[in-house]
């Protein structure tokens, strides 16, 4: 269904930002936005690590926009009213969340936060043939990225980064050519892409430090959690670089 940001339709509320500007009814026109998730491929000389499945329970979005003309939008989605659970597969079409209506016009800055919530294991356990959710507690966690990690052995080893729930997830928008002064027309509709990347966040990670990292066992099978409880200092470091490399493009349908 689809999110207005008029009334109260669909649970979001819009607030004006700017006291004494209001907005003529060009500049308050709705355009069609589809909000969707997708996880980033690999980078070149990145041949140690392959990640095939990501999985993000989303519990509110906001944005931001600044617009060159008119008031400045802003918006939330109800926190009560969580949007639900999504799976990013590799290679596989972007996972759409939402359509949403924003109000047309030239914008300086526009930005997506989106909070989680805990994972529901019954939804991971549903969608995995693999049943990995055996190997880590998928419910104390808010986005779960599988993979695996190879050894300077040759053996490979399961490979799990795990963040909080408590966690935001904060994009700056960017057109496909790379600029964030963006131009919403009425008529149109607007593919905006989400992109979590797992490999520009471990792409600086010192390899000696996947190497040496701690393992678990289950069933015989051995796996690397990186979370705020196993791994701890690999956690800190790769949740920096991921929320400071996830990112948004917007682009004409």
């Amino acid at each position: 269904m689809r999110k207005s940001i008029f009334g109260v339709l669909g649970g979001l509320m819009i607030l004006l930002l700017l006291s004494g500007c209001i907005p003529d009814d060009e500049l308050s026109t709705p355009v069609t936005v589809n909000l969707n998730l997708v996880m980033g491929t690999n980078l070149p000389g990145i041949n140690h690590v392959e990640f095939y499945n990501t999985v993000i329970a989303v519990q509110q979005i906001k944005f931001y926009g600044i617009r060159e003309e008119g008031s400045d939008i802003f918006f939330s989605s109800q926190p009560t009213v969580p949007f639900g659970i999504y799976a990013i597969k590799k290679n596989q079409p972007a996972s759409k969340i939402d359509v949403f209506d924003i109000p047309q016009g030239v914008y300086n800055q526009m930005r997506w936060e989106i909070k989680t919530k805990e994972i529901d294991d019954d939804y991971y356990e549903d969608y995995f043939d693999d049943k990995l959710e055996e190997y880590i507690d998928v419910d104390d966690f808010g986005i779960v990225i599988e993979g695996k990690y190879k050894r300077l052995n040759g053996s490979e080893i399961l490979l799990f980064i795990a963040i909080d729930p408590t966690e935001i997830l904060l994009m700056e928008t960017f057109n496909t050519g790379g600029n964030n002064q963006l131009s919403l027309i009425s008529g149109k509709t607007y593919n905006l892409i989400l992109e979590i990347n797992p490999y520009i966040a471990i792409q600086n990670i010192e390899r000696i430090l996947l190497e040496n990292a701690d393992a678990d066992e289950e069933d015989d099978i051995e796996y690397i959690e990186i979370s705020s409880d196993e791994n701890e200092d690999l956690y800190e470091r790769i949740l920096f670089r991921l929320k400071n490399t996830v990112k948004a493009i917007i682009e004409e349908q």
